[in-house]
């Protein structure tokens, strides 16, 4: 766990186009507002984090559950560096970098449930004010309960595997972090989704707007085209949109 979050500050400046100075362990995060902001964290409300109201997850980093993980581009950075090493993000650019034996060794052909929560929550704790990740689960600066990240989102990928929309999202992580195997691995129905976890209401609520057939086509969660991040706004509560 150590060598991977390490790995991953390494190259976090170039994962989110920010200074690699922010992600250093030592980095005081909590009096930087921007990257705060992109989390949704709140001094004194850790506890009460709901990683579905986080901006990182969505485009252009405005929370809407239309478009929950719809920043896939970024969650799917995360995967390639835990199943690859810390330079196959570079791969396209030539400084190279591919797949490191762990795909074979953990008999991956795409991308599971588990697999984007546990990236996720790396994500958040890379943003977040910790400077070392928990055994506890629970960040000790933050109060994150990083535990709880984990489950919702391995709950909502699992709960809502078959969706179109879901699906399209997987597809799109799987194309860019299984870009050098066998195109035939990439069929997310080969990724099992196994385990249960109980429901929040942000979960549920958002399960529900994923339904929603009276979304515009702007509101699609998985664009083939990367979404590119931006400076947040101070984070909005999550829309509550009936089915």
């Amino acid at each position: 766990r150590s060598s991977y979050h390490y790995a991953l500050r390494s190259v976090a400046g170039s994962i989110f186009n920010m200074a690699p100075e922010y992600f250093s362990a030592l980095y005081d995060r909590m009096s930087n507002q921007q990257i705060m902001d992109m989390i949704g964290w709140v001094a004194g409300k850790g506890k009460d984090f709901d990683v579905l109201n986080a901006p990182i997850i969505y485009p252009d980093l405005k929370v809407n559950a239309k478009k929950v993980f719809g920043n896939w581009f970024m969650i799917a950075k995360f995967i390639k560096v835990a199943v690859g090493s810390k330079m196959s993000i570079y791969s396209k650019s030539g400084r190279g970098g591919g797949l490191s034996p762990y795909y074979k060794l953990w008999h991956l052909k795409a991308c599971t449930p588990g697999l984007i929560a546990c990236s996720v929550t790396s994500m958040i704790f890379l943003l977040s004010p910790d400077q070392q990740f928990p055994g506890s689960g629970v960040g000790a600066t933050s109060s994150i309960s990083y535990c709880t990240v984990f489950r919702t989102v391995k709950r909502f990928f699992i709960s809502q595997w078959a969706h179109p929309r879901v699906q399209a999202i997987v597809k799109n992580m799987n194309d860019y972090v299984f870009e050098n195997i066998d195109k035939t691995a990439h069929d997310a129905d080969d990724a099992q989704a196994a385990g249960t976890e109980d429901f929040t209401d942000s979960l549920q609520r958002v399960m529900a707007s994923l339904d929603d057939d009276d979304s515009d086509s702007d509101d699609n969660a998985a664009e083939a085209v990367p979404p590119a991040t931006q400076a947040p706004p101070t984070a909005p509560p999550a829309p509550i949109i009936a089915s």
